[in-house]
């Protein structure tokens, strides 16, 4: 019998993302969202699906330690931490403000919470512009750079790509940033469809064990 594969989903929104990887075999144990509706959503969404799943709001106001204590996880038993973080201040059609907006920080919530489940995988969706966003120090890509460095002190390896929703059946000219960090996962046998795009990215670019 095929276990149940184990999720933790940080800017979870309306569970875009935890939607497809749930039709491959994930199951959020934890989910984060701060706005009012996409939450409520969010719990409509584990509903229907009977998920029994943790839910909070402001995932700055969360210690991943004792979040890992209190699910009963040991380091390394997480399956996937997975998160799409604001992308306002890294979009090529907007302000930019980069690490200067404080949203723009809240993409280092993903190594916290890694630091402290030590996940096999760890998948980010972000916007292309994330790869040219400055860091503090004005240097062009170093908002990307200093994630990964951050990724590989906890001993990740880090692949990242752009990807097109229509080159995936989705009719939206939209490119995103898929990042992906370290393998170790039971293999996964399904048939992908137009609402996996990011499962399918996380499948195709690891050989999972």
């Amino acid at each position: 019998m095929t276990r149940q594969l184990t999720s933790i989903s940080l800017f979870t929104g309306i569970a875009g993302l935890d939607s497809g990887l749930h039709k491959v075999g994930f199951e959020p144990v934890f989910c984060a969202e701060i706005d009012a509706n996409a939450q409520a959503t969010l719990f409509r969404w584990l509903s229907e699906r009977r998920i029994e799943s943790v839910v909070a709001s402001d995932v700055t106001q969360i210690d991943p330690h004792n979040l890992r204590e209190d699910l009963g996880f040991m380091l390394g038993d997480l399956d996937l931490l997975v998160g799409g973080p604001p992308c306002q201040s890294f979009s090529l059609i907007g302000k930019r403000g980069s690490l200067i907006d404080e949203r723009g920080l809240l993409l280092f919530q993903m190594v916290r919470y890694a630091k402290a489940f030590m996940p096999k995988v760890v998948l980010i969706e972000q916007v292309k512009g994330l790869k040219s966003a400055p860091c503090l120090k004005n240097k062009k890509g170093g908002v990307l750079e200093n994630l990964v460095c951050g990724f590989q002190e906890l001993g990740y390896t880090v692949s990242y790509e752009v990807l097109r929703a229509a080159d995936f059946g989705v009719p939206q000219i939209r490119d995103r940033l898929s990042s992906t960090k370290k393998t170790g996962l039971p293999k996964i046998s399904k048939t992908l469809g137009i609402n996996d795009i990011i499962a399918l990215h996380f499948k195709l670019n690891h050989k999972l064990v």
